[in-house]
């Protein structure tokens, strides 16, 4: 990696850490909310202990403070493998959020529903149509579809439509999976 930004007019340098070399109480002894959010990413921020000082900092905020705090632990916490202990810890401190209102929870929901729809309906075509199909290629194709569009392919199928009257060219696929957009 490189270790600055060097143009004409601007020089910048800079050194770039592994998130997992900082001490997570570094971060906590701080004030800033953001920062005992980052401490779950550091060295030893997915303790127990570590969790619950985090989560006691969102002891006093509004509700709509603490469900976003809340959705970005869970979420930085997911990257470790820790979502569940924050959840846990969560409960044992009596903090309640509708994970409903978290956006990005939301979000991550609705994609893995949407896969796990396409995985559903794919298993139903192939086991209607064998050899016929190259179930890959049909997993890959639904998985770019909206929901909608995965419960219409299922619906054409249960109904006996064939392989390509039920994967019409006028599915919606979600934006994500639209040509050219990122």
């Amino acid at each position: 990696m490189p270790d600055g930004i060097r143009t004409h007019s601007l020089q910048h340098g800079y050194a770039a850490i592994d998130v997992r070399s900082i001490d997570a109480d570094h971060l906590l002894a701080g004030e800033a909310m953001g920062d005992a959010i980052l401490a779950i990413l550091c060295r030893d921020g997915t303790a127990p202990v570590r969790i619950l000082r985090i989560l006691a900092r969102l002891d006093g905020l509004d509700q709509h403070a603490v469900e976003r705090a809340y959705g970005r632990l869970l979420f930085l916490a997911e990257l470790r493998g820790a979502s569940d202990v924050v959840e846990r810890e969560g409960k044992v401190m009596n903090i309640h959020v509708d994970l409903d209102n978290i956006r990005s929870v939301r979000e991550h929901a609705d994609t893995k529903i949407r896969l796990a729809m396409a995985d559903m309906v794919a298993q139903l075509i192939a086991d209607k149509f064998g050899d016929a199909v190259d179930i890959r290629d049909v997993r890959s194709r639904l998985g770019r579809f909206t929901t909608e569009a995965i419960r219409e392919v299922g619906r054409k199928v249960s109904l006996g439509s064939g392989i390509d009257e039920a994967f019409d060219d006028e599915l919606p696929v979600p934006a994500e999976n639209r040509p050219g957009v990122r």
